[in-house]
């Protein structure tokens, strides 16, 4: 495990940082089992406040409230002697001053942790997690605006930023085998949903008519988008997932996709 500064006599408090999908919540549970050190999740507390992302949003008195709530619980920890870790996107230098001024206040140290997730593993996640809903699913505004707005930590903000990249969930995985899902749009306009571990390989077998059946009459075909899988299990099972879905569901999957590849494209060329 990468090893955090040792905390000092005064209580510690650790400010996770990273893009959604990060894996934040994932280091933040380690550091905590592994420390015993509580975590503060605002997203714990905006569910508990019974704001949901796509279903009941807080508004701007409702983001006050939480983090009035927030801040409130970090400092009766902090005040109790505990070294205390923060959860939350923290996606500017405003956000994260905000709580390192809150450690100062009462005496306390802080540290940054980033989490620096390369934003193809992000999107690749957030897709994964469309499919399975095994958390709540970010809008594509919000995820869209976190992309475009987000400024990672500068040295003058903390004496140690850590990018603890051995601790990032299924990171390792992505240097093996990826197995992809990846969606066509064939010559008669319907749509080809399929599985394979090379898409270029798979999309010239399928234009040569030496792939699936239902492609070999409808050359030629064209790729709409893709999405990468750690394991062949994920990924035959999204592929199952999409192949379910109504056309119109489909196409908003492609475009969801599209757009975030393009958000990624700008980002990369700026």
């Amino acid at each position: 495990m990468t090893h955090l500064p040792p905390p000092s006599r005064q209580p510690t408090l650790y400010i996770m940082c990273g893009l959604p999908y990060s894996g934040k919540t994932t280091f933040a549970r380690r550091l905590s089992e592994q420390t015993g050190y509580p975590v503060v999740s605002i997203d714990d507390i905006r569910e508990s406040l019974g704001f949901y992302w796509g279903r009941h949003e807080a508004d701007s008195a409702g983001w006050q409230r939480i983090f009035t709530i927030v801040e409130q619980t970090v400092a009766a920890l902090l005040q109790t002697g505990k070294n205390v870790i923060y959860n939350s996107t923290n996606h500017d230098k405003a956000s994260r001053l905000r709580f390192a001024d809150l450690a100062r206040s009462l005496g306390c140290h802080f540290t940054i942790i980033f989490l620096d997730t390369p934003r193809e593993v992000i999107q690749q996640r957030r897709q994964q997690n469309l499919l399975s809903q095994e958390r709540s699913h970010i809008p594509d505004q919000f995820f869209t605006d976190a992309l475009l707005t987000f400024e990672p930590p500068t040295e003058d903000e903390a004496e140690a930023v850590i990018r603890p990249e051995s601790l990032i969930p299924d990171l390792a995985l992505f240097g093996n085998k990826l197995h992809f899902v990846y969606v066509l749009s064939c010559a008669d306009g319907t749509l080809y949903t399929g599985y394979t571990t090379n898409v270029a390989r798979r999309l010239a077998t399928h234009n040569a008519g030496k792939g699936a059946r239902y492609t070999r009459g409808r050359r030629p075909v064209a790729l709409l988008a893709q999405w990468a899988f750690a394991s062949k299990g994920d990924a035959l099972r999204a592929e199952r997932a999409i192949k379910l879905l109504p056309r119109e569901e489909k196409l908003r999957l492609v475009q969801r996709a599209q757009d975030e590849q393009a958000v990624t494209q700008r980002d990369e060329d700026s």
